[in-house]
């Protein structure tokens, strides 16, 4: 990826977005990411790749329907 010079950054009609803010922005989590490794620091919009999972997302689908998948717990 190339770096786009600042006087042909192409904007919207209503762009209201603050460039020398959103500049330093990046210019900083660039040296974060340089400093302590590749995406330790990241904008929202690059998703992420989780390798945990919620507790609610190892339920069954179907928790309450079905009896043979509802937990037997002996005392």
């Amino acid at each position: 990826m190339g770096i786009i010079p600042q006087n042909e950054v192409q904007s919207a009609l209503f762009d209201n977005t603050d460039h020398p803010k959103q500049n330093k922005v990046m210019a900083a989590m660039d040296r974060i990411n340089k400093l302590m490794g590749k995406d330790k620091v990241r904008v929202a919009a690059q998703g992420f790749d989780r390798k945990w999972k919620l507790r609610q997302e190892k339920l069954s689908p179907c928790y309450t329907t079905r009896w043979n998948e509802l937990l037997i717990v002996k005392v």
